[in-house]
């Protein structure tokens, strides 16, 4: 047996190879899966088909996963490995680093701290690493999905549940029947459905969304939609732990506006020529 401070050390090197070899694609998962000890193996990921019992189930997946290109070539920083021995001749890597993906056709950015554990243990002379587990939805970056859509999509989702939850109490200038007619709305909703829905006629639903862009200030849904995201965000009717989101939406909603803006200064100074 290797004395402990060296096999610690020995067990971060590996778990740190391994990270790089799986996320830079820098060995086949055939090779990769040398590492693991297969009569006793199990890798937890974070999506729900990811729960691996076994050597054989996670060589299969891996290498399926590597063939269809489901995982893109993935950049590494920010790295921390801290090994924890649990015995004479195991320890427990515990890993932390930053994951980034660069979308090309888009120049897009995606980027995910992962944090995972390692478990590694000496036998027969050889190091094995016999657990993974990982606890962040690396699997986001997955397939045909992009990051801004994927994102918008998810804000969009949460603000329309909040809304709902709220029923735009902290919007006391709209009516109760605007209020509704405002959710529908924003849920998607036609003028048809939304009359069906709350018994009013289509005219009626007209007159209501028409008094919304007029208090807001705004002619389409997505204008209102941006207003409305600003004044939940500002009146501090989200939950403490979306802080840090309810910052950096409105920081996005800023940079957007002065888009806008210079854009229509831009779209002025064309007309004038």
């Amino acid at each position: 047996m290797v004395e402990q401070n060296a096999f610690l050390d020995k067990a971060k090197e590996i778990a740190r190879d391994f990270v790089w070899d799986f996320y830079q694609k820098r060995k086949s998962i055939w090779k990769i899966m040398e590492q693991m000890d297969e009569k006793n193996f199990s890798w937890i990921g974070a999506g729900p088909e990811e729960y691996l019992r076994s050597y054989d189930e996670a060589l299969h997946y891996f290498a399926e996963q590597r063939q269809s290109g489901a995982v893109p070539l993935i950049a590494i920083s920010e790295e921390r490995y801290d090994a924890q021995p649990i015995g004479s001749r195991a320890c427990v890597v515990l890993c932390e680093y930053l994951l980034t993906v660069q979308l090309e056709e888009k120049k897009n950015v995606m980027q995910e701290r992962q944090r995972s554990t390692i478990t590694i243990r000496w036998e027969r002379g050889k190091f094995k690493i016999c657990q993974v587990h990982t606890s962040n939805p690396w699997h986001a970056m997955k397939g045909d999905e992009r990051w801004p859509e994927e994102f918008g999509r998810q804000t969009y989702t949460y603000f329309l549940n909040l809304l709902s939850e709220l029923e735009l109490k902290e919007i006391p200038h709209l009516s109760s029947q605007q209020r509704k007619v405002l959710v529908l709305m924003m849920h998607g909703k036609t003028y048809q459905e939304i009359s069906a829905a709350i018994g009013i006629t289509y005219r009626t639903v007209q007159y209501h969304v028409r008094m919304i862009f007029n208090k807001f200030n705004v002619d389409c849904r997505e204008m209102l939609f941006a207003k409305l995201i600003r004044t939940i965000c500002t009146t501090g009717c989200l939950p403490d732990r979306k802080g840090d989101a309810s910052r950096a939406i409105l920081e996005e909603l800023d940079s957007m506006e002065k888009k806008y803006e210079e854009g229509q200064a831009e779209e002025d100074t064309d007309k004038e020529r």
